[in-house]
């Protein structure tokens, strides 16, 4: 009964999560139908999330049999609809308070997620498709790091600085964008942005790990 205010939440828990991300066909089947039944309810984030992470995955049968090739266009796809479903229910006032947290750091994923995958076509492909899809990489990811650190800085996703001082998200940005950098030649721009990366663990104040460890050394190669 798409009129009952239990219902978005039983039809999205009728599989685990567990399912979900393992692509299990009859899962993903089950979201893919949810848009239409619940079309301005929060766990549609989750839901074009999921199937975005469906979409970017080979599935092989048991005998290892590919069953169905990843599609980067149509994670593409997915992912942007989860960013533009967040921020238009956002702007409507439908998501609660309780589960906001949560559903940015979802949005925020899926933003990185959909900087990976042009990025991912990007490395496969050659000519001017090749720099397209660079491009489009490459502003995926400073978009998603202005959000945090611009001084214009979107409220919600300064909200996931509540839970840790360096967000994962940023910070894979960060490493992520200063790596395509050095790959397309601009030491310069690499340099600068693994600089604002240390910066930024420097303040959150950590006295080891491995994305410490993984800066550093994207600072080794460039010199």
């Amino acid at each position: 009964d798409p009129e009952n205010a239990y219902a978005p939440v039983a039809y999205f828990q009728l599989y685990s999560y567990r399912d979900y991300m393992q692509g299990k066909r009859k899962a993903i089947k089950h979201l893919q139908a949810m848009p239409a039944l619940f079309p301005d309810h929060p766990l549609l984030v989750s839901a074009y999330y999921l199937i975005g992470l469906y979409a970017k995955k080979d599935h092989l049968s048991t005998e290892g049999v590919l069953l169905r090739k990843k599609d980067w266009t149509a994670a593409i796809e997915a992912f942007q609809t989860a960013e533009s479903t967040f921020d238009r229910l956002l702007e409507k006032e439908l998501i609660f308070s309780d589960d906001l947290p949560y559903l940015v750091h979802v949005r925020y994923r899926a933003q990185l997620e959909r900087a990976l995958a042009n990025l991912a076509i990007a490395q496969t492909s050659e000519g001017g498709k090749q720099e397209i899809y660079w491009e489009y990489a490459e502003g995926v990811f400073r978009a998603l790091i202005q959000d945090f650190i611009g001084s214009s800085s979107r409220s919600t996703a300064r909200l996931l600085y509540t839970q840790t001082p360096y967000p994962n998200v940023l910070a894979e940005a960060e490493l992520q964008l200063a790596k395509m950098q050095a790959v397309k030649g601009k030491t310069l721009e690499a340099e600068t942005s693994l600089n604002n990366a240390l910066t930024h663990y420097e303040e959150a104040n950590p006295k080891h790990g491995y994305g410490l460890m993984q800066r550093w050394y994207e600072k080794g190669k460039l010199a």
